[in-house]
Order: C-alpha cells, then sequence, then structure tokens
C-alpha cells in the first residue's frame, strides 16, 4: 500500500506541475494581450492626435487665406479699381483674377 501511495503522490505531483506550467503559460499569454491592447490603444491616440494636428493646421491655412483674400479686397477698394461696391460677386472675381495673376497664373502654374 506504501508503494501505491508514492505512486499516487507522484501523479499528483506531476499534475501539479503541468498545472503550474499552465498557469504560467496563460499568465504570459495574458501579459502579451494586454500589452498588445495598450499599444492598440496607444496607437489609435497617437494618430487622433496627428489628425487633430492636421486639422487645427488646415483651420488656421484657411483663415489665412481668408484674412489675405479680406486684404486684398480692402486695397482694391481703396485703390478705386472698377469694381462696384454693391456687387459681392463681381469683387470676388475681381479678387481671385487678382489672386491668380499675383500667382503667376497660367496653365502651367497649376
Amino acid at each position: 500500500s506504501l508503494l501505491l501511495l508514492r505512486r499516487a503522490h507522484r501523479r499528483r505531483v506531476a499534475h501539479g506541475w503541468r498545472e503550474m506550467l499552465l498557469a504560467i503559460v496563460v499568465g504570459v499569454l495574458l501579459v502579451l494581450v494586454l500589452v498588445l491592447l495598450v499599444l492598440l490603444v496607444l496607437l489609435v491616440l497617437l494618430v487622433l492626435l496627428v489628425l487633430l494636428v492636421l486639422l487645427v493646421l488646415l483651420v488656421l491655412l484657411v483663415l489665412l487665406l481668408v484674412l489675405i483674400m479680406l486684404g486684398v479686397l480692402m486695397v482694391v477698394r481703396t485703390q478705386g479699381l472698377r469694381c462696384r461696391r454693391g456687387n459681392p460677386l463681381r469683387e470676388l472675381a475681381m479678387l481671385c483674377m487678382l489672386l491668380w495673376h499675383a500667382h503667376g497664373g497660367g496653365v502651367g502654374h497649376l
């Protein structure tokens, strides 16, 4: 009976080692999954931050263009060029033509 007890104890010990190894493997896998999730969240946040910066830069660029157009429009009005003050579409068309020619507009300069 002592021999049977020893065999049973060996089986239990071997089974315990298997459980411990399985627990270690599962723990390592869980840690890896958590690290990957954290990295994924950080990557998403980084992409959102880059998109936000690009959006802010785009808004600033549009504001700069609007300010330039308003400045050119004021110059056009103060110089007394041939444009009726009551027709904003005509002023906008003249402004676009001025900007186009100031840019050196042409087919090759698109």
